[in-house]
């Protein structure tokens, strides 16, 4: 278990990207379709779709995420596929079916794909380590469930609108949180996007933390890359902002010239 969370890390460390660059990221990550090693007309395939980006959030599912801001646009779901390819796999054509850690069988299981069937079926792939086993498994089960879905859906149990809306405005998610009233000001208004914002970090934090004990909190050696990538970063740069806000001679000279413009560079991105 430890050195799994600690293999997470250093994984989260080395993939996490903002939501904008997921495709770039994952494009120049896997150089070529990673089933057909095409390195022309290459595209990002989400694993999870992104129209499933409700039951992605309702199931906390940024756990598995590098950068759990990006949700389902985390390089954590994305692969390069062909372009053809990658129209398959939105059919649900064809699975990802595990040999092992890393090596993965294209398997065919739509009815209607025999032209793909000696290029896709049963070819081994070898998985980037980018990707997570939990997105793959879960895309597993949908691609099937897509095949029965018109034996399936009568019996199946929807989630109540009422449901998702509370988990939106729970966690912040933007495509389901209420507009806010035109009569609020702009002061209550960033008053309540700071309580919520909090709430969310402390939230996803406890999450991680019960999801993965064996990590200890007060880690004095965290990985030496971004800052997010640490699970308390999200206090440690609120903490930074509110001290260099208060402290601005920090970042003046003995002569009263700035040193540099701000500290925000400290938490670009590569």
């Amino acid at each position: 278990m430890a050195k799994d969370s600690r293999r997470r890390l250093q994984l989260r460390a080395r993939y996490a990207r903002s939501a904008s660059l997921m495709s770039k990221a994952v494009k120049e990550q896997d150089k070529h379709c990673i089933i057909t090693e095409f390195s022309r007309s290459i595209q990002n395939a989400h694993v999870l779709p992104r129209d499933q980006s409700a039951w992605f959030e309702l199931h906390s599912m940024d756990l598995y995420c590098h950068n759990p801001q990006a949700l389902i646009d985390d390089t954590a779901n994305g692969l390069a596929l062909r372009s053809d390819v990658l129209e398959c796999f939105d059919r649900c054509s064809f699975v990802f079916f595990p040999l092992d850690d890393s090596t993965y069988l294209a398997y065919i299981v739509g009815g209607s794909e025999s032209h793909y069937v000696e290029l896709l079926h049963r070819r081994p792939v070898v998985m980037p380590e980018r990707v997570s086993e939990f997105f793959l498994y879960a895309r597993f089960a949908y691609n099937i469930l897509a095949h029965v879905r018109p034996w399936w859906t009568k019996y199946g149990a929807t989630i109540p609108v009422q449901r998702l809306q509370v988990k939106g405005a729970m966690t912040g998610a933007k495509d389901h949180a209420g507009p806010l009233h035109p009569s609020e000001t702009s002061s209550s208004s960033e008053s309540l996007s700071d309580v919520q914002t909090l709430e969310k970090e402390e939230r996803w934090t406890a999450r991680w933390k019960a999801r993965f004990p064996d990590l200890n909190e007060e880690s004095v050696d965290p990985p030496d890359t971004r800052i997010f990538s640490h699970p308390d970063s999200l206090r440690i740069r609120r903490l930074a902002d509110a001290y260099m806000a208060k402290n601005p001679q920090i970042f003046m000279s003995s002569s009263g010239s700035r040193l540099h413009d701000d500290g925000s560079a400290l938490y670009a991105e590569d």
